[in-house]
């Protein structure tokens, strides 16, 4: 899975699920309706959603009021207040909520498809003395997801300007090099990146001593400065599944590679097995399957069994928060990514090949457990305040990391268990660091 995009979802933003492109109509509770190029709907899980290897959000963006840039001070009063003035309808426009104003019904996304919210808008405009075609203001929409308030000002008074305008120099000289670097040709997200060039800067000048820009102006800052050397969109892909072009080293290439191998072995070895023979490892009987499943009668096999789905479980609540974050910061999103791909190496990856030595019980001879990403329950959104739902994550992962400690003293359990209690144990503080005080467990 790729790292995940720092965005939020809400209805009118676009995601990719491989080559079909979706617009999300509406969010209820555990439910995502979609709707394809072709007009048609369809509904998902949120958790499904979210963990799916090839899921992209294309143009979320979150329902607040962007950091300034500051290329923004050197326009003019009359060019300032009219950005700022455009850059509240359009948040009207998006949530339903402009952030100097009541609530209306006419742009409420519950109610109002986005072309409707867009036609009242275009009135409300036109009554203004502020009369715009439906193209133009659509435009306006994607200039702002894409490039905050500075894209909504006249591009006639920027052209001497360039990102750089408002970044310390220090910052763009640590991409720069790290642009050039030939060890840094594979696949980097640009999150990942932002992450690289804050230790290098700490490292190299002093914890804090150098200022870092906004996300999106890094983002924006990185993309001006890569000069064709790193497409990061067009290399992800080509790194990922694309089958086209060098495919030889990309995902595709690596697995055609190990199948072609296979093939050869098998010829040589009819008998020849490189798997272990694994069933998944059901807990209890799935809600949303209706045969009966096998579960494990080792008790063993069935703790960490227990173990990986519980593990799963904090995985999908954290990239929940992720993906449906309010105002989180930028440390706070690297710390729910960074808590996600530590869950997924250090705990999910462990139990899941401890299970697959595990027997599975009498009932089933020669058989080995699987992980099978179990859910209980349809998992829905966390509730909208960041510091409950921080408590709420905090507390999930310390419960996985005690239980997996628990597990770990006893007879005939793998080494992979303590291992998985000491990551879940570090992820568990490294989200309790974000949690107020006085909201922390005595």
């Amino acid at each position: 899975m790729s790292e995940p995009n720092a965005r939020a979802l809400r209805p009118g933003h676009r995601i990719a699920l491989g080559q079909d492109v979706y617009t999300v109509i509406q969010l209820n509770g555990t439910t995502v309706t979609l709707q394809n190029q072709h007009g048609e709907l369809s509904a998902t899980l949120l958790g499904y959603l979210l963990t799916a290897p090839d899921f992209t959000a294309l143009d979320a963006a979150p329902p607040k009021r962007v950091p300034q840039d500051g290329r923004i001070f050197i326009l003019d009063d009359k060019e300032q207040r009219r950005i700022r003035w455009l850059e509240g309808h359009l948040i009207e426009l998006e949530t339903g909520r402009h952030p100097e104003g009541p609530t209306r019904e006419a742009y409420d996304p519950d109610l109002h498809s986005m072309e409707e919210r867009e036609l009242a808008k275009l009135a409300e405009f036109k009554a203004a003395g502020a009369e715009m075609t439906q193209r133009h203001l659509q435009r306006l929409r994607q200039a702002y997801r894409a490039d905050g308030l500075i894209g909504l000002a006249d591009k006639r008074a920027l052209r001497s300007l360039t990102p750089c305008a408002s970044v310390d120099p220090r910052v763009i000289a640590a991409i720069e090099e790290m642009l050039a670097d030939p060890r840094g040709r594979s696949t980097v997200a640009r999150s990942v990146m932002l992450t690289q060039v804050r230790r290098k800067l700490d490292e190299t000048h002093g914890l804090g001593e150098v200022p870092m820009p906004s996300r999106a102006t890094f983002y924006r800052l990185m993309n001006s400065m890569d000069r064709g050397r790193r497409n990061f969109v067009s290399e992800a892909s080509r790194q990922g599944e694309g089958a086209r072009g060098d495919w030889q080293p990309a995902h595709y290439g690596r697995f055609f590679g190990i199948w072609n191998e296979y093939q050869k072995l098998r010829e040589q070895d009819p008998s020849f097995e490189p798997a272990r023979p694994v069933i998944p490892a059901f807990t209890q009987q799935p809600f949303d399957i209706d045969q009966p499943q096998p579960q494990p009668t080792e008790p063993v096999t069935r703790e960490v069994a227990e173990l990986f789905n519980l593990g799963y479980e904090v995985l999908l609540q954290v990239l929940t928060r992720f993906f449906t974050h309010t105002d989180e910061s930028d440390e706070q999103l690297d710390v729910l990514v960074h808590a996600a791909f530590g869950i997924m190496g250090g705990v999910l990856k462990p139990l899941g090949n401890a299970l697959t030595r595990l027997p599975v019980g009498a009932d089933n001879p020669g058989c080995t457990a699987g992980p099978a990403f179990q859910m209980f329950y349809q998992m829905g959104n966390f509730v909208p305040w960041r510091e409950a739902a921080w408590v709420l994550l905090s507390e999930r992962a310390a419960v996985l990391s005690r239980q997996c400690a628990g597990c770990a003293a006893g007879a005939g359990v793998p080494g992979a268990v303590s291992a998985a209690a000491a990551a879940a144990a570090r992820i568990a503080e490294q989200l309790a660091g974000h949690v107020p005080h006085d909201l922390r467990p005595a």
